[in-house]
């Protein structure tokens, strides 16, 4: 029986192709939810972690002395993973800058001087029940993140997914531009990972609507002009 070399070639040329993995973040709405309705540590938790774009492992890392809220402003010391408390002026990758200073939104400042009145230690800013800063990220989801999202009805899609949702919404929004993402979730300016693998599409209809409707008006202003 005669083979059909095509076939043979379009075969040995896919069949060992892996799909990528697709990387979820939250949709606005969602985002929304979490920012609206949690409570206690957790909510300054996901307020640094979706508004900031923090690396999981430095948002468990952070303590009261990076703040300088009358400046307004955090400064990323370290990062904890595995239970390691690393030093980010340590940490050299060719992507990736961790040491930074971020300036935070009004909102942000008025959460955390509120908190402070509350803090639950005096050095670290979250601590696990006893009393000593997290040693990794699944105690933080198994016991608060995913139970919370059940509550509210939102599906998990990782702890991580926080930071992509930042980086999406910030990119997506076109008002914001990639060195300046860069600079506060802590890539190297120009380094493609931001658009790779944080780039997802995070929008709802309602955002896209509108975002048509905007490049309608600047399309339709040069018909004017010509």
């Amino acid at each position: 029986m005669p083979h059909n070399v095509m076939s043979m070639q379009l075969v040995e040329k896919f069949k060992f192709k892996q799909t990528p993995r697709k990387t979820k973040v939250y949709k606005v709405s969602e985002a929304q939810q979490i920012l609206s309705l949690s409570k206690g540590w957790l909510k300054i938790f996901l307020e640094l972690s979706l508004k900031y774009g923090l690396r999981t492992g430095e948002a468990i890392g952070l303590k009261w002395s990076d703040f300088d809220l009358e400046r307004g402003y955090l400064q990323i010391h370290r990062s904890i993973s595995k239970g390691r408390i690393s030093d980010v002026s340590a940490i050299a990758h060719e992507n990736k800058n961790h040491n930074r200073e971020i300036f935070l939104f009004p909102e942000t400042i008025e959460l955390l001087k509120s908190y402070a009145n509350f803090r639950p230690d005096d050095e670290w800013l979250f601590v696990s029940k006893d009393g000593k800063p997290f040693k990794n990220a699944k105690t933080i989801v198994d016991f608060h993140f995913r139970p919370f999202l059940e509550e509210i009805g939102v599906e998990y899609k990782t702890l991580y997914a926080t930071r992509r949702t930042y980086v999406s919404m910030m990119n997506q929004s076109s008002k914001v531009s990639l060195e300046d993402i860069q600079e506060v979730v802590g890539h190297v300016k120009g380094s493609s990972v931001t658009t790779k693998h944080y780039d997802l599409d995070c929008l709802e209809d309602v955002h896209k609507q509108k975002k048509a409707e905007e490049k309608s008006k600047i399309f339709n202003a040069l018909l004017h002009i010509a």
